[in-house]
């Protein structure tokens, strides 16, 4: 049953992107998710219906890095629940996240490269036997803040982005094969948007993927925020672009503002698209 209704969700998502695409003109679709996976990460229950993929002719262990016969049983994922510890100086700055999801119940991470190998195979091969192109990555720099008993921060982030990155480039690049330059430096194009990831231990981890999200949101109906919003991608680009391409945000070309946003993206260095049809 689970399989059958697998396969129906897949097709549902399939039609979708192919009206998208055939009949509305959109040249990409993309979908989000969080690095985690979700906003609190894994579910335990629904865990228990992920299995590990073959490789070859063997299947991965998740405890160890050796590669055992294949076991036909399934092998759920384990995810671990962790609460957040916010220091004192995060919480003076954005004190709601005290009272957020995720610090009052915590969130489902899994910590074992296998576990992880085996999330990302089952999240991404769907969309993209669905006709998606690629994928937005949020909450990134969250991750780690929730690393405690987990090898810490820094090392649960290497593991997530690492992971991540190897299976984005093996699902949404946009050639089938890499191109070397003459420095023997990849330059395959890997359709993938990191967001949320300005913390150090994220933003120096990127080897595959090069697009980062500068800000916050573009609001349309939030008259004030748009001046603020172009301040912001316009600094922080300053030292996200040595390492990233910034990414701005889409826009509305309808929109009031619409002019000051093209403007300043013209000249941002930064891609360009909108929300709408022009």
């Amino acid at each position: 049953a689970e399989d059958i209704g697998e396969v129906e969700s897949n097709n549902g998502l399939r039609n979708l992107v192919s009206t998208l695409k055939n009949d509305l003109g959109v040249k990409r679709v993309l979908c989000w998710h969080a690095l985690h996976g979700y906003w609190r990460g894994v579910s335990p229950f629904l865990a228990n219906t992920i299995t590990h993929q073959p490789v070859g002719n063997v299947m991965l262990d998740r405890n160890t890095s050796s590669t055992p016969p294949i076991n036909t049983e399934r092998s759920a994922v384990s995810p671990s629940d962790s609460i957040p510890e916010h220091s004192e100086h995060l919480l003076r700055v954005e004190p709601i996240i005290s009272w957020d999801s995720v610090s009052l119940f915590g969130v489902g991470l899994l910590s074992s490269r296998a576990d992880l190998r085996t999330f990302y195979q089952r999240l991404h091969s769907p969309l993209k036997d669905a006709g998606v192109d690629g994928v937005k990555i949020d909450v990134q720099s969250g991750v780690a803040a929730v690393g405690g008993g987990s090898g810490g921060g820094p090392h649960l982030a290497k593991l997530y982005t690492e992971t991540m990155e190897n299976s984005v480039k093996q699902h949404f690049a946009s050639t089938s094969t890499a191109v070397m330059n003459q420095n023997n430096v990849d330059n395959e194009a890997i359709n993938c948007i990191n967001c949320m990831s300005h913390s150090t231990e994220n933003i120096y981890r990127y080897k595959h993927t090069s697009i980062i999200r500068a800000s916050d949101d573009f609001y349309p109906s939030r008259p004030y925020s748009h001046t603020v919003h172009l301040i912001n991608v316009a600094y922080n680009s300053l030292f996200l672009r040595e390492v990233c391409l910034p990414d701005w945000d889409m826009f509305q070309s309808l929109h009031p503002s619409a002019s000051l946003h093209a403007a300043a993206r013209a000249i941002g260095g930064c891609p360009v698209y909108v929300s709408d049809k022009p």
